[in-house]
């Protein structure tokens, strides 16, 4: 996974063998879940680093996944066998192709993004409790 992150890059010819072990180990700390997350090529690294990615922005995305990742297994723990309806196979939808034309990959609105898919999962599989709880969540980060 590292290494499809790496070549994603035009000036990764000048990485250093140390800093490609670096990268490759910071990658095996994580899940196959996360490094999944990481090396997509439009939400992962490649979308928040114009340039090779340092460690500290590789552990930092991967932690927040974990953490993503986490509360999306909580939400789930917790409302296990009160979905309202089955979900429906995964669409790509944009629901605002200007804003995702100009800012596409502003991690900010790519994040908001994120988040207001979120909820609209979370409110198809857990109703309407389990969503508020998802946008109250997003406003409580914001005012920190």
């Amino acid at each position: 996974m590292a290494g499809k992150v790496l070549n994603s890059y035009p000036d990764y010819a000048k990485a250093t063998p140390g800093y490609t072990a670096g990268i490759v180990e910071a990658f095996a700390r994580y899940s196959p879940e996360v490094q999944e997350k990481l090396a997509d090529l439009t939400r992962g690294l490649r979308s928040r680093c114009d340039f090779l990615p340092t460690i500290s922005a590789v552990v930092k995305m991967a932690e927040e996944i974990e953490a993503e990742l986490f509360r999306k297994s909580e939400l789930d723990r917790k409302y296990a066998g009160k979905r309202v309806i089955e979900p429906i196979t995964t669409v790509i939808y944009c629901p605002f192709p200007q804003l995702e034309k100009e800012f596409g990959r502003d991690a900010l609105l790519q994040a908001t993004f994120e988040k207001l898919d979120e909820a609209c999962r979370v409110l198809v599989l857990y109703g309407r409790a389990a969503a508020e709880e998802v946008l109250k969540d997003r406003k409580r980060k914001r005012a920190a």
